[in-house]
């Protein structure tokens, strides 16, 4: 699942000089995650920096991902998952660098 940040999508709707490195993750419709405040913040800015119907149009295209209430909870959640990966795959090098096998690392 991807989730993508207000400014990676406004990139990529105004066809940015990164757009290209959202456009994959953005166009996996089936992996892509929503959170209800990124529509609130690209339609606050698509409105203000340009027209009503591009930001309807801005809209409409997010929400051919999963569009969710990112609430606290989940927020978290997320945070914990993000970081658990993250340490893993620090572990990972860890253990493949001074060959220490991984149980051993974890506390």
């Amino acid at each position: 699942m991807n989730i993508i940040d207000s400014s990676a999508w406004l990139e990529y709707f105004s066809d940015g000089q990164n757009a290209e490195n959202f456009s994959s993750v953005i166009e996996d419709e089936k992996l892509l995650i929503v959170p209800v405040i990124t529509i609130y913040e690209v339609f606050k800015v698509v409105l203000r920096e340009s027209t009503e119907n591009k930001a309807l149009q801005a809209i409409a295209a997010m929400q051919k991902g999963y569009v969710i209430e990112l609430t606290v909870d989940l927020s978290i959640e997320a945070s914990n998952a993000i970081n658990r990966r993250v340490l893993r795959g620090c572990l990972k090098r860890i253990e493949n660098l001074y060959h220490i096998p991984e149980k051993h690392l974890l506390v």
